[in-house]
């Protein structure tokens, strides 16, 4: 230990307090039944569980849009035709879509993009 201090520059007592904080920090981990993890283990975990928060985030607002569009679906008549919020006959007053025969999806796509706000993403 004498030489290790020497060599290091550092005070013997001071390797031996550090010598006791490994083994109390080995034995705490041990009596807890856990693992010593290394903290760039943990950075990366950390990481991985803010890229999963994000994604959930995204996949919460996808359902938020996909159960507005289904809303707006069921107040859009089978039939409907023309500009929407253009004064056409059979149009339900949502603005920025337009409603053919076989177009209804996309119609109610613009209809919920004008209806919810964009989102920044991450």
């Amino acid at each position: 230990m004498a030489e290790m201090s020497r060599e290091l520059e550092v005070a013997p007592a001071v390797l031996r307090n550090w010598m006791r904080l490994v083994e109390r920090g080995g034995t705490t981990a041990v009596a807890a039944g856990e693992d010593v993890v290394p903290a760039s283990r943990v950075r990366e975990l950390e990481q991985q569980v803010k890229q999963l928060q994000r994604l959930v985030g995204k996949q919460a607002m996808t359902i938020e849009i996909l159960e507005a569009a289904r809303e707006i679906e069921k107040k859009i008549p089978a039939g409907s035709k023309g500009q929407v919020g253009d004064g056409a006959p059979g149009g339900s007053g949502l603005p920025g879509a337009s409603y053919g025969s076989g177009n209804r999806l996309s119609a109610v796509a613009a209809s919920c993009r004008e209806v919810l706000p964009e989102s920044g993403g991450p």
